[in-house]
This record gives structure tokens, C-alpha cells and sequence, in this order.
């Protein structure tokens, strides 16, 4: 049984050089790390190989994304479309809840803009690739798999073949 408890420094095993305790005491893009998180026994002594589980800033952020994001493949009868269909990939990042504010900056450093619901291309695959270690705390991981297995491959709505079309290639993938 383990516990996580959090620590201010950063731990680089023993044995290491000089050059990869430097390496191994910085976050991501060479940032050192602010806090970390390591998974110790109950006893207070490191489990595993002893480098630990460790999570920082970014990681954490990521994770509350995952356990509030939901991933599908939306259809709506909405009244401004010609067709009357719109069927495409979509992400609902907090739901009707407010986003927080590291996580405001934690998408604009990423290239997205900070908002509830995305539907464009470039920023739903941006979000797939940012969350994917973290697929399994997601709300629907079948929403994540249907929404990577069809973004850009559904045909643009334009009449209402368009529509049977769309509607093939949803049944053809399940």
C-alpha cells in the first residue's frame, strides 16, 4: 500500500552525474520544478525503482483537465445549417462550470484559447495529444477514442447526402 505525499526539491537518485541531476532536478522545457509528487511507502521510504511517480505543475493541471474534460462525436439539428445536421468531433472542456485560472494559462501556453467547448480540427488535436497519458481519468475514454478515430475523416455537411454520408462512416468505424 502506497501513499503520495508531495515534496519541495526535487530527488535525483544517487549515482547520477552531474549533468543528468541537473537534468532530472528541471521540469519540462528545462523549468525547475516547483512541486513534486512522489508515491512513498506507508513506512516514508521510496517504492519502486526509486526514482518514484513524480507529477509536476503542467502534470497536475493536465490531470484536473482529464477528470472535468469530455470527448465525443456531437450530432444536432441546429436551425442555421442548410442541411439541418451537424455532425462532427467535439470537446467540452469544465461543462457549464468556470475554468480555473492556471488552467486559462496552462491552455494559452499550449496554443489554445480558453473556453468550454471546442470544435475546430487544430485545437481538438491539440487537446487528444496533450491529454492522452491521461486518458484513462477522463469522463468518457470512449469518447476520447471515437472523437481521435474520427476528427478531419468526417466529410464536410454540405447537402443531405453529405449527411448519409457522415452517417456511413459512423457506423462503418463501430
Amino acid at each position: 500500500m502506497s501513499v503520495v505525499v508531495a515534496s519541495a526539491r526535487a530527488y535525483a537518485p544517487p549515482g547520477l552525474c552531474a549533468t543528468h541531476a541537473a537534468r532530472f532536478a528541471t521540469g519540462r522545457r528545462g523549468v525547475p520544478r516547483s512541486r513534486e509528487w512522489r508515491v512513498v511507502g506507508m513506512d516514508g521510504m521510496r517504492t519502486g525503482s526509486g526514482f518514484g511517480m513524480s507529477l509536476d505543475d503542467d502534470d497536475l493541471t493536465l490531470l484536473l483537465i482529464a477528470q472535468n474534460i469530455r470527448f465525443r462525436v456531437a450530432a444536432r439539428l441546429p436551425t442555421k445549417n442548410q442541411t439541418g445536421y451537424q455532425i462532427r468531433p467535439e470537446c467540452d472542456l469544465f461543462g457549464r462550470k468556470a475554468i480555473p485560472v492556471h488552467v486559462q494559462d496552462f491552455l494559452t501556453n499550449n496554443g489554445l484559447p480558453a473556453q468550454n467547448r471546442y470544435t475546430r480540427d487544430e485545437h481538438l488535436n491539440r487537446l487528444l495529444r496533450l491529454i492522452k497519458p491521461f486518458v484513462h481519468f477522463t469522463k468518457e475514454p470512449k469518447g476520447y477514442l471515437a472523437a481521435s478515430r474520427h476528427l478531419g475523416c468526417l466529410p464536410t455537411i454540405r447537402k443531405h447526402g453529405d449527411v448519409i454520408d457522415a452517417l456511413g462512416v459512423l457506423d462503418n468505424a463501430v
